[in-house]
């Protein structure tokens, strides 16, 4: 399940290439042994992972603990945050290569918030960020396969390659419980409220090294967090 978006991508650039080699000739790819990197401007977003507990409060002053985790729900078998996953070309590229991921989750201790932050280095210099969630055990149901409960975006191409398409603001700055972050990036559900998941918030901030700083869910409250 975890490879699930890698692969899907990889199918459509392969079936792409499939039809254009229908009508012209074209040569393999050889992918063997290669190794699809993060890209250096993203790299900023990795988070700090040396924490293991994030504290943000909401607008009435109630206090919410996240747990950091290794984002084990799918990826139990992963010692690290970052690390390499394999995958296989198809059509127009062949052999078994190599894609850099760095993948956190963030869990609520007392409820059932419950986010899961993704960036894959993949063929074609392409470098993704997905968000989820509903993926855990605590909070899942029959929606949470569901597109419109994850949100995809290309850096290379600067677009949004989800089926449900949110605004996507960057922030050079924000200051949040008074403490300023640096390079936001803000993902806005705010004219889609009523096609997504009830534990898909309206907005997430996620910053700089930092990781999740900021949140708004459905009922409407604010969590920001507090250092």
């Amino acid at each position: 399940m975890k490879h699930f978006q890698l692969n899907k991508y990889l199918f459509l650039v392969s079936f792409i290439g499939i039809l254009c080699c229908t009508f012209t000739s074209c040569e393999v790819e050889d992918i063997s042994g290669k190794h699809y990197y993060i890209s250096n401007e993203v790299r900023k977003y990795m988070a700090d992972t040396t924490q293991k507990y994030i504290d943000m409060v909401d607008n009435v002053q109630m206090k919410e603990r996240f747990k950091i985790e290794k984002n084990y729900y799918f990826s139990i078998e992963e010692p690290n945050y970052l690390y390499f996953s394999t995958f296989t070309g198809a059509g127009t590229i062949s052999g078994v290569a190599y894609s850099e991921i760095f993948s956190i989750a963030y869990k609520s201790v007392l409820n059932q918030y419950y986010f899961r932050f993704r960036i894959t280095g993949n063929y074609d210099n392409e470098t993704m960020l997905e968000v989820k969630w509903c993926e855990d055990s605590y909070n899942f149901s029959k929606n949470d396969f569901d597109d419109n409960n994850r949100f995809e975006y290309n850096f290379r191409t600067k677009k949004v390659t989800s089926k449900l398409k949110p605004k996507v603001i960057f922030h050079d700055s924000l200051t949040i419980a008074e403490t300023t972050y640096f390079d936001i990036i803000e993902i806005d559900y705010s004219s889609k409220k009523g096609k997504i998941n009830e534990n898909t918030p309206i907005k997430t901030y996620f910053a700089k090294n930092a990781g999740l700083i900021k949140f708004v869910p459905k009922e409407g409250i604010v969590l920001e967090r507090i250092e």
